[in-house]
């Protein structure tokens, strides 16, 4: 009896590798795309049901997005006519009348060593998404060529199929074939900052769509150097430097207090910093705060300026903030 694709699907997480397609425990006893002579010919195959006990445990449709970094193919021995073939793996979405995204790139089958056959891969695929193959059959000779890459008995499953093979596109109207097995699978790993990369096994840092390597998870060091007194409440402007050891973004904020009671913000400012550059940071005070303030300090009241700064490298890392306590000139 076929499990159909909707109710094939494993239970994975989001954090989790799956597998789709065939689980490759049956032997490959027949072909697909025959063709006879000396003649080439080329199909695409879509796995969209598989017998119980056939399919591998993320079933033939996938249940979530993610990439695929692998394939396998298993394959039983060629007919002597079979010169040469051609694999590769397609994506598909919506059905029999839907679309066929893109392709990994071919692969040659080494016709002379029947087995499996693994081949890494890099294609993006989403929630419902099928997965199928790409054949391209040369033959030589008298006899049938074919891809020795299908289990073929009662029931094994059932598939459409395209001939010639597919290209990006809105696809053309396919055939149904029965009793079927397409004997190849493919790992699907999340990709959870959606950068065409794995997470398990092809991108070192998940969480950052620009960076594929390790991730920079140290935090620069930032310092802070201001003048302790300024005229801010004349000029209206308050100045800090700062420096930092990685190259990123420099930003300062801060407020002005008025004998630690009453409380005003300034704008803040913020900068392109490079390694080890001393970057000025100019802080605005608006025109309300600089005449309390004013008014505040002729009456002999304490008025302050606090800054806090901190610089942010390219990984989004921070650095500890720093405070300036800066005073008005008299």
């Amino acid at each position: 009896m076929l499990a159909l694709a909707a109710f094939a699907l494993a239970t994975a997480t989001s954090a989790s590798p799956m597998t789709i397609g065939s689980n490759l425990a049956a032997a490959p006893n027949g072909g697909v795309c025959p063709v006879g002579g000396n003649g080439e010919a080329s199909c695409s195959f879509v796995q969209i049901g598989l017998a119980a006990g056939h399919a591998a445990a993320g079933g033939v449709q996938a249940s979530e997005g993610g990439v695929v970094t692998g394939w396998k193919v298993s394959t039983g021995t060629a007919t002597p006519a079979t010169a040469s073939v051609k694999v590769r793996l397609r994506g598909l979405e919506g059905g029999a009348a839907g679309f066929a995204f893109a392709a990994s790139p071919y692969e040659e089958l080494p016709l002379s060593q029947p087995g499996v056959h693994l081949f890494p891969a890099r294609l993006p695929i989403r929630s419902h998404q099928y997965l199928g193959i790409d054949s391209v059959v040369s033959g030589r000779g008298e006899g049938e060529a074919a891809a020795p890459l299908a289990y073929r008995a009662s029931g094994a499953g059932s598939a459409w199929k395209w001939v010639p093979s597919l290209s990006e596109g809105p696809l053309p109207q396919a055939a149904g074939e029965g009793d079927v097995e397409l004997l190849f699978n493919a790992t699907v790993e999340p990709d959870r900052d959606h950068d065409g990369y794995g997470d398990r096994t092809q991108d070192r840092c998940p969480e950052d769509p620009k960076r594929h390597s390790r991730c920079d998870r140290v935090p620069p060091r930032a310092k802070l150097t201001y003048a302790p007194r300024q005229d801010f409440l004349h000029s209206g402007k308050i100045v800090v430097y700062v420096r930092s050891n990685e190259p990123g973004r420099a930003i300062a904020g801060g407020q002005i207090d008025i004998a630690k009671v009453v409380t005003w913000g300034i704008y803040s400012d913020r900068a392109t910093i490079r390694r080890g550059q001393k970057r000025k940071l100019v802080l605005r005070v608006p025109a309300d705060a600089r005449e309390a303030a004013t008014r505040s300090f002729a009456h002999g009241r304490r008025v302050t300026a606090s800054v806090t700064a901190f610089t942010v490298d390219a990984a989004g890392n921070e650095s500890g903030a720093t405070v300036a306590v800066i005073k008005p000139k008299r």
